[in-house]
């Protein structure tokens, strides 16, 4: 709170000079210092900053995705960032129109990609870019895991119900991950038809500590790269 109050004001100590300089009361700020540069690092970062290039509208994101993940379909690309797909269509085919993205097959489901380190040099970017991760999925994969034990305690004591409750989320799980970005694609997943019994549990439990450790390192290098 600021205020005056006139014949006290030499008598003050610990006041802002500034502010007693204006006949105003109060005292010196305490300096946080929690703000900091944006991390270049986090592709929601990045999305912002090509927002300053390509407005508000879809295309801002569909840059970010085909700078980060690499390419793919519009139905792909709509599916990760959450967007309608016709209106990530038509943003592609703008951008395919204006030579800024280019187009694999002429057919609607065509493959759309850009040319990485010669767009980021046109956008002032890093060479170095982010891993472009679908957090949300990311995330909804988790909770289903947690969520399902917190709710089915007894099952999950039970070795055989425990059992058919993994390999049932497995199912749902995995696809998930795998399709969150680059990164988890490549991890190796548990194979549903050569499981049996409690180890639908074992092998699920295992990726999903994989899938965290690589999330991990990926992260790491993105803060560590120049």
């Amino acid at each position: 709170m600021f205020y005056s109050e006139k014949g006290r004001h030499s008598e003050e100590k610990g006041v802002d000079p500034i502010f007693l300089k204006w006949n105003l009361l109060r005292g010196v700020p305490r300096i946080r210092k929690h703000s900091g540069k944006p991390n270049t690092g986090n592709p929601a970062n990045l999305m912002v900053k090509l927002r300053e290039f390509y407005g508000t509208g879809t295309r801002a994101d569909v840059m970010t995705y085909l700078l980060t993940a690499g390419g793919g379909s519009s139905n792909e690309i709509a599916a990760r960032l959450k967007y309608n797909q016709k209106g990530v269509y038509e943003a592609l085919e703008e951008m395919c129109a204006a030579g800024t993205v280019h187009k694999y097959s002429k057919a609607r489901n065509g493959y759309y990609w850009v040319e990485r380190a010669d767009m980021a040099k046109t956008l002032s970017l890093p060479v170095e870019l982010p891993v472009f991760f679908v957090w949300g999925d990311i995330y909804f994969a988790y909770y289903l895991l947690i969520s399902d034990y917190t709710m089915n305690v007894e099952s999950h004591q039970d070795d055989f119900l425990s059992a058919e409750r993994m390999r049932n989320l497995t199912v749902i799980i995995v696809p998930l991950l795998r399709n969150s970005g680059e990164p988890l694609s490549q991890l190796a997943m548990p194979d549903i038809k050569r499981q049996s019994g409690i180890e639908h549990r074992d092998k699920l439990l295992d990726y999903m500590k994989r899938v965290l450790r690589e999330l991990r390192d990926t992260y790491t290098l993105q803060r560590e790269s120049p």
